[in-house]
């Protein structure tokens, strides 16, 4: 029984990875811009293409089945919002909005998994898709609140240390110098990194 799902297991993986493969071939514009990021290696996208591939190699880890067929009505509720999101994602990549494309890809392939197998599937599967929500560019939105954030930590660390100081937004002057908190002080790297996405893949591992 065991070797039986381990088989209907693989197969599903085969067929899941051939949904990917038409679904980056259909919309392949979000998908070059999102690569292009990761190429990039900016702090904020810099592991996009590391956590794909550890999505492509969880694909083949897991343990997802088929399920149950949805139900001639549910089957054509999905298909329907499946349609209305496609649309939603054309009319949003042709006036550029790279963010929300890119979420909408996001769930678009949620929806693909559940016209295509099951909403069991998808419900099986939906940990690992969160996966990429840490490869698109939604934490970069964080970065002026923690550089913000690590301004009022430090400017009021120089208080406590009593060095006299003046703060005027992101740069602390001092006698000696000033103290620029840059976007690369934000901390937004080991965020996502450091703390969201390796408490994800763990949680998925386990």
């Amino acid at each position: 029984m065991q070797e039986k799902d381990k088989v209907g297991s693989r197969q599903t993986s085969l067929q899941l990875s051939g949904l990917l493969l038409i679904l980056i071939l259909f919309f392949h514009s979000t998908v070059t811009s999102l690569f292009s990021r990761w190429l990039k290696l900016d702090q904020s996208l810099s592991h996009g293409l590391p956590t794909a591939a550890i999505f492509i190699f969880l694909l083949w880890r897991i343990s997802a089945q088929p399920g149950k067929r949805n139900s001639t009505s549910t089957h054509w509720f999905v298909s329907i919002v499946l349609g209305f999101l496609s649309v939603c994602w054309y009319l949003v990549e042709a006036i550029n909005l790279e963010l929300i494309s890119a979420v909408l890809l996001l769930v678009i392939f949620t929806f693909y998994v559940a016209s295509s197998f099951s909403l069991t599937t998808a419900r099986q599967l939906l940990p690992l898709i969160t996966i990429f929500v840490f490869t698109i560019p939604i934490w970069s939105e964080l970065t002026d609140m923690l550089v913000q954030l690590s301004s009022f930590v430090v400017g009021h660390g120089v208080e406590v240390i009593g060095i006299t100081a003046f703060i005027e937004g992101n740069n602390i002057l001092i006698p000696s110098g000033i103290i620029q908190i840059a976007e690369g002080c934000s901390g937004l790297r080991y965020l996502t990194i450091n703390n969201l996405a390796i408490v994800n893949l763990y949680s998925l591992s386990n």
